[in-house]
């Protein structure tokens, strides 16, 4: 009616055409929205009905003339009438369930269906008051309006929310990365079985001695030692036991040593201490004391109470070392010496 108004010139058979057909458009568009809101409350076959019928409506209105299309819309104002009592049976459904701005939706078809209901009865000749669907449709529209606002917000409050839980997501599993990272450097430095420094850290260690050897002249000592007869342990008892006794040695010999020395397990049986800052006549005195200890140590295994010694070669470094190597190499020596000489003893290959 508006446009005829304004825009006289516009040819009235088609103005009216245009003004039907938007409301089978308006049924898609509404059913649409509803389905979409309320997609596990609406009926899918109802929603494909609605579209069918509209669709159809659509063709008729575009290829029958206006005597023609006027006597059958008739029909299509009845299904129209069932359409709307069906959504107000969904929007009774979505209120019960308590479903988000169901409420709000109900009020804006209320208002758009009793506009809708007094045009029908206008066309029909049947009442005075006409042309308030535009008002019912504006109402509506503003209901359907605030519930995606509404939505739109909760995505944007949801959003923010995953965005915080991905950064305390992040930050957290930056600090188990960082935990299991030091713990397998840990692990990568540890022997499995005694949990001291196994021979590769020690070799690391001995290399970072030897170069401040030769920059600073900053003296070290090595220790070497093993068990006596310890092949007659695995031999008894069996190799569980020998690794209890290589464990509880560990232990021992770490709690008999300073901190600032690095104590490890070489190979096998044998360990090695670093003594640093520590020249030959200490080294051999912390061997003994080491040494004394292990001899009156009860070593408690699931095999009994078993009792045994060590053997312990020391030397310092020296001037004509050239690597890391040779002051292993003659505390090794040293030990052999003990070993050749009676066992249980500190030995620097000349004592």
């Amino acid at each position: 009616q508006f446009g005829f108004d304004w825009y006289p010139f516009i040819d009235y058979v088609w103005g009216l055409k245009i003004a039907y057909i938007s409301i089978p458009l308006m049924a898609i568009s509404l059913v649409g929205f509803f389905s979409q809101c309320f997609q596990e409350i609406v009926s899918k076959y109802f929603v494909r009905v609605n579209h069918t019928l509209s669709v159809i409506e659509l063709i008729l209105l575009v290829v029958l003339p206006q005597a023609m299309y006027q006597r059958l819309f008739i029909y299509y104002q009845v299904y129209l009438l069932i359409g709307i009592v069906t959504l107000f049976y969904y929007c009774i459904r979505a209120v019960i369930q308590d479903k988000e701005g169901a409420l709000l939706y109900t009020v804006g078809l209320l208002v758009f269906g009793a506009a809708a209901l007094n045009d029908i009865l206008y066309t029909m000749v049947l009442i005075q008051t006409g042309f308030y669907l535009g008002i019912g449709l504006i109402v509506l529209i503003l209901s359907q309006a605030i519930i995606i606002a509404s939505r739109f917000q909760q995505a944007i409050d949801q959003e923010e929310r995953l965005k915080n839980n991905l950064e305390s997501i992040v930050i957290q599993r930056t600090e188990e990365l960082k935990q299991e990272r030091n713990m397998f450097e840990h692990l990568s430095k540890v022997d499995s079985l005694t949990h001291i420094y196994n021979k590769r850290f020690l070799s690391e260690a001995m290399n970072i001695e030897f170069e401040g050897f030769r920059r600073y002249q900053g003296i070290f000592s090595v220790i070497m030692f093993d068990l006596d007869h310890f092949k007659r342990i695995n031999d008894t008892y069996g190799h569980l036991v020998g690794d209890e006794v290589l464990y509880q040695l560990a232990n021992l010999v770490k709690n008999h040593t300073r901190r600032t020395d690095v104590v490890g397990r070489f190979g096998g049986e044998e360990f090695l201490i670093i003594m640093r800052f520590t020249g030959l006549k200490e080294a051999l005195n912390h061997a003994e004391n080491l040494r004394r200890a292990v001899e009156h140590y009860v070593f408690n295994t699931e095999a009994g109470d078993i009792r045994v010694t060590a053997s312990f070669g020391v030397s310092e470094i020296q001037g004509t070392d050239l690597t890391e190597e040779d002051v292993v190499r003659r505390a090794d020596t040293a030990l052999y010496f003990a070993k050749e000489n009676g066992r249980n003893r500190v030995s620097d290959g000349t004592i």
